[in-house]
């Protein structure tokens, strides 16, 4: 699990989810499918004593649901989304689930279907071979007033990506020439998650 305290010009990393959200940054918490399920119950707690806002029992579920589909809700404490990103292999080098090959037969044009193509008997257009392959698992965000909780299966390479740029950040001398531009709130943190996860859905198309 790793925890971050994101605040206008610094980020420190903390091994421990800490006893309260200071009043000025935000902490982004990230956890492993893995590591929520180990204790289901601590790690709320934690989450609980750090925000102090309970995650409710449904949701906890949901979270740990690796079929879950896309999905948004919202309390009166917090929102949770559910995005289905794609899936990638556990070597970290960002190629899809899916083998290469099927993915040059497809974008051929002899395979390909062309756009106005339709299945005779049901009147829909064809699926390529290749997007029928493809993996997909769910990384759930719970979004607070202070906080932003991530879980996720173990390989994320946007998760990954975004956790490296915070850390090089932390690495980086405080008056640094060109300084990144670190996320201003749970929220903001939250979009460019997800953009890099459509991304990969348009790097694909």
């Amino acid at each position: 699990m790793d925890i971050f305290l994101i605040s206008e010009n610094q980020v420190s990393q903390h091994s421990d989810i800490p006893d309260a959200v200071p009043l000025k940054g935000f902490l982004w918490i990230d956890a492993t499918h893995e590591e929520v399920a180990a204790d289901p119950e601590a790690w709320r707690n934690a989450i609980t004593q750090a925000t102090g806002t309970q995650i409710y029992d449904p949701h906890m579920t949901d979270a740990l649901n690796p079929n879950h589909p896309s999905y948004f809700d919202s309390t009166q404490d917090y929102g949770m989304v559910v995005f289905r990103k794609l899936m990638l292999n556990g070597s970290g080098n960002g190629n899809c689930n899916v083998s290469d090959t099927a993915v040059q037969s497809a974008s051929t044009k002899g395979d390909a279907p062309t756009a106005d193509a339709t299945d005779t008997d049901a009147g829909k257009r064809r699926i390529p071979a290749a997007l029928s392959k493809l993996a997909t698992q769910p990384v759930t965000f719970l979004i607070m007033d202070h906080a932003l909780i991530t879980v996720h299966e173990r390989y994320s390479r946007t998760i990954d990506a975004a956790r490296t740029r915070l850390l090089d950040h932390c690495n980086k001398p405080e008056k640094s020439p060109h300084p990144a531009r670190l996320p201003t709130s749970p929220e903001d943190l939250l979009l460019r998650l997800i953009n890099a996860m459509v991304d990969q859905y348009l790097d694909l198309r």
